[in-house]
């Protein structure tokens, strides 16, 4: 007879004969939650810090800018004229130090019947010293036909000036000179004509509200214009 061994394997076993609780190959990784990202507090943490340093960027930028609206004038307006938002652009522009109270501001609406007390040329600043809101304010202007050396160096619009009157030579009569007007406000410079700077230029003053307008133009009559500076 033969003696038959039959052997069945389903699978290992350990020593006391025991089948193992884990697969072959080792156990599967453990599956980890995953915190979503935007919960992550160092994240708000972050954006907190970049706002609030846009904001103090933005205050200290701002702090330091010393620029003020001030008005422009858009064309030339003469001395007497009124003033409308049309003659004006608001422009910002850089101060230094206090200059800007000299300025009108375009912070707030020009005043009801605001008028020029002198010329202004285009692109000048308004300044609060040429305006008024006084009708009678206006003055009459004299023009003046004033030879380049009667003429103060650097006279501009706003410089007062005594007004005289020099005869011209006489072979046997010198008269002195007379003084027709006293510290009016010069309102207009014009350019030297294409005789150079000897030629005459002519100067617009404001006159004042007692001037005798025909005693002036008399003593002016013939005679050469020369113009002083005045400090009143």
């Amino acid at each position: 007879m033969y003696a038959v061994s039959l052997s069945h394997r389903v699978g290992p076993h350990v020593a006391d004969g025991s089948f193992p609780t884990e697969p072959p190959g080792g156990s599967p990784p453990a599956a980890r939650q995953r915190s979503a990202r935007w919960a992550d507090p160092r994240l708000w943490v972050g954006v907190v810090f970049v706002l609030v340093s846009v904001v103090v960027g933005a205050t200290v930028i701002d702090a330091a800018d010393s620029s003020r609206a001030v008005w422009r004038l858009r064309g030339d307006v003469s001395a007497g004229s009124a003033l409308s938002a049309s003659d004006l652009v608001a422009t910002k522009v850089h101060f230094d130090d206090d200059t800007v109270t000299r300025y009108v501001s375009a912070d707030e609406p020009l005043p009801a019947g605001a008028r020029l007390t002198r010329d202004l040329a285009a692109g000048e600043l308004l300044p609060v010293s040429a305006t008024t809101t006084v009708t009678a304010a206006a003055p009459a202007l004299m023009p003046l036909g004033v030879p380049g050396a009667g003429i103060p160096t650097a006279l501009a619009p706003g410089d007062h000036v005594d007004v005289w009157a020099v005869a011209p030579r006489d072979v046997r009569r010198t008269p002195p000179p007379v003084q027709v007007l006293k510290g009016v406000t010069v309102t207009s410079v014009g350019a030297a004509g294409p005789g150079g700077l000897d030629a005459d230029r002519q100067i617009l003053v404001a006159l004042p509200d007692d001037t005798d307008v025909g005693t002036a133009l008399a003593a002016l009559n013939g005679a050469s214009v020369v113009l002083i500076e005045s400090g009143s």
